[in-house]
């Protein structure tokens, strides 16, 4: 729904509510521009101080679950600079794939390469695999 919102580009604040969001959906939430979040088991109060606050114009983020969200999204951050230090980019973009789910086929198929240079790059990596299943350092 908030995707159709910032599509349609309506003037409206966002306040989320939920019962539970991981940090993932967070992170996507206030990336889409939502301007308040309010979780289940709050303080009715707080409530309605997140309203007023969005309301207004500000942005009103629970801060236990927005530093865990934010803390998730610097790990992963600090982690994709380190891959980058050890894979080239190229293969990062496999890995992707394969988090994915992707089959080598689908995986060739997706980066417009052919099997083997596939194959070959994951060998340069480090990485053997029997399946896509069983992917390990070598």
């Amino acid at each position: 729904m908030i995707r159709q919102i910032r599509k349609e580009k309506l003037p409206v604040r966002v306040v989320l509510l939920s019962a539970l969001l991981d940090d993932h959906e967070l992170i996507e939430a206030l990336t889409l521009g939502v301007a308040g979040n309010f979780f289940e088991g709050m303080a009715s109060q707080l409530l309605i101080q997140c309203i007023r606050t969005v309301h207004s114009g500000g942005r009103w983020l629970e801060r236990v679950a927005t530093g865990r969200a934010l803390d998730s999204l610097v790990q992963r951050e600090a982690s994709r600079h380190e891959a980058a230090g050890v894979l080239t980019e190229r293969q990062v973009e496999i890995v992707r794939l394969i988090a994915q789910g992707l089959r080598n086929r689908e995986i060739a198929s997706k980066a417009s390469r052919e099997n083997k240079l596939i194959k070959l790059s994951f060998a340069g990596a480090g990485v053997c695999s029997s399946s896509r299943h069983e992917t390990r350092p070598t």
